[in-house]
């Protein structure tokens, strides 16, 4: 039972980010807004902790027990992916007043807090790994070769539609290796098997991504829906998600 499952888990990961920010103790107000700030950005209801939930379930898959260091993998890649929707939502960026259906942190806090509180949730991602393996290969997903230029792309009203599925590779697909990868990378798997994991990474990324788009039918921007029409992106899934299967099996 999939969906009973990452439930689950949801529930599970929700009570392990309140446990983490319990232990952080905030010393002064300037600390105590930031912790605030940061608890509002990752823990909530809506939120799918997909990205989480596929690295645990790499690691577990691979090893079988759930260690520490794999849980604070699966934390820094949440704690990023949150970093990216709070800077998302700046008025800077897309301005977006709402983030999974309460306001946004610079709505409920001060603009710069905000921004203060994403970029602390981004350095405290690498804070916590313990592997410098893992460290470059976070910053790689979520720097100028990963994350950032998916948000370039994506801020490009000019956006040609044959650029989409780069932005959403960089955007969204690299996280997703990430997630696949880094569970191989602790758990001792060769290369072979790290390039295997890393390309199911990318398809589940697109996968995602284009049944996010159906989702947000009718919301406007630039999609896979501006490539394909709703039934050509359903046979589009299908065909990813056997070539997905057809790699991991």
């Amino acid at each position: 039972d999939f969906e009973g499952t990452l439930l689950n888990h949801r529930q599970n990961f929700k009570t392990v980010l309140a446990e983490f920010f319990e232990k952080l103790k905030p010393s002064n107000e300037g600390e105590r807004q930031l912790v605030e700030a940061m608890k509002y950005a990752t823990i909530c209801e809506a939120a799918k902790y997909i990205r989480s939930f596929l690295a645990l379930t790499c690691y577990k898959m691979l090893k079988g027990k759930i260690t520490k260091e794999a849980m604070n993998i699966a934390m820094a890649v949440e704690f990023v992916h949150a970093y990216s929707l709070i800077h998302d939502d700046l008025p800077s960026m897309d301005n977006s007043d709402l983030r999974r259906g309460k306001p946004a942190l610079h709505k409920k806090f001060k603009e710069s807090t905000a921004l203060m509180a994403g970029s602390s949730l981004l350095t405290m991602a690498f804070e916590i790994l313990e592997d410098i393996r893992i460290v470059k290969l976070l910053a790689s997903a979520s720097g100028a070769f990963g994350i950032m230029t998916g948000q370039v792309l994506d801020l490009d009203s000019k956006l040609k539609a044959e650029n989409f599925e780069v932005m959403n590779y960089h955007k969204t697909g690299k996280l997703f290796e990430f997630c696949m990868v880094s569970g191989a990378i602790i758990a001792k798997c060769n290369k072979k098997k790290q390039e295997i994991l890393a390309e199911y990474g990318r398809v589940l990324g697109v996968i995602f991504q284009m049944t996010d788009d159906i989702l947000d039918e009718g919301e406007g921007g630039t999609s896979f829906l501006s490539i394909f029409s709703k039934e050509g992106l359903l046979l589009e899934i299908e065909k990813n998600v056997s070539m997905a299967s057809a790699r991991i099996v």
